[in-house]
């Protein structure tokens, strides 16, 4: 767990090939600030560990819809690679 001030730059080195994690990145535009929940799961993570990764994400965004409707994200992202973007 972690948090810095830093954005996407700040947050790339953390991001493993065998790790997998949830981020929440708050992104300042204006006078407004938008959410972007991103669910990182490296190249190198194993199936089993992939499968678990996305089941605990749809008990997240239930958990996020039941407290915030609509959910409180402006932006749901899942990757293994920031090359793809």
């Amino acid at each position: 767990m972690g948090k810095g001030t830093g954005g996407v730059n700040e947050m790339l080195p953390l991001l493993k090939d065998t790790e997998a994690l949830f981020a929440l990145l708050s992104v300042a535009i204006g006078d407004s600030t938008k959410y972007v929940f991103v669910t990182w799961i490296g190249e190198r993570v194993g199936f089993l560990q992939q499968a678990r990764i996305n089941a605990y994400k749809a008990e997240l965004l239930r958990v996020a819809s039941v407290t915030s409707s609509p959910l409180p994200f402006h932006l749901i992202l899942a990757t293994h690679s920031w090359n793809e973007y």
